[in-house]
C-alpha cells in the first residue's frame, strides 16, 4: 500500500496511559478524536456505578495493586429477593474471567452500596450468591 487511506479513530480514554500511547503511535497517519471523563474532544462518563463501588473495598484496591491484566466482568444476582450486581476482577495472568481462577468478587446493590466482597479462588458460587433469578 503505497497510499494509505487516513481513517477518523474515536480513542475513548485518550488521556490516560495506554490511550495516550494510541493517540502518540496513530495521531501521525489518522485524525484522531479523543474523548474521556475529564479531557478529550468528547466528553464521556461510561463508570459503572457497581464497578465504582467495588473498586472502593479493600478486597478490590489489593488485589488491583499486584494485578497486571485486570478483567472485570459483572452478572445479576440475587440475595432471597433482593436483587444485586455481582461484580467479578479476575487478572488475566491467572486465568480467564469465569474460568475458576484466583479473583476478587463483590456483592452490589441498586443503590451502588456493597453488600459483601471477597477473595475466592474457582467459581465463587460457594459465597452463597444466588445467580439469574430470584428464588
Amino acid at each position: 500500500m503505497s497510499n494509505p487511506e487516513r481513517l477518523r479513530i474515536l480513542v475513548v480514554g485518550a488521556g490516560g496511559t495506554l490511550g495516550r500511547a494510541v493517540v502518540h503511535e496513530l495521531g501521525a497517519r489518522h485524525e484522531i478524536v479523543s474523548a474521556g471523563s475529564k479531557s478529550g474532544d468528547i466528553r464521556i462518563d461510561i463508570a459503572d456505578p457497581a464497578i465504582t463501588a467495588a473498586n472502593a473495598t479493600p478486597a478490590f484496591r489489593y488485589f488491583q495493586y499486584f494485578a497486571r491484566f485486570p478483567v472485570w466482568t459483572e452478572q445479576p444476582a440475587w440475595i432471597g429477593s433482593q436483587r444485586a450486581t455481582r461484580i467479578d476482577l479476575t487478572d488475566l495472568q491467572f486465568g480467564a474471567p469465569n474460568s475458576g481462577s484466583f479473583h476478587c468478587v463483590a456483592l452490589v446493590d441498586d443503590a451502588a452500596r456493597v453488600l459483601e466482597s471477597a477473595f475466592t479462588f474457582g467459581s465463587g458460587r460457594d459465597l452463597g450468591w444466588g445467580e439469574g433469578t430470584p428464588k
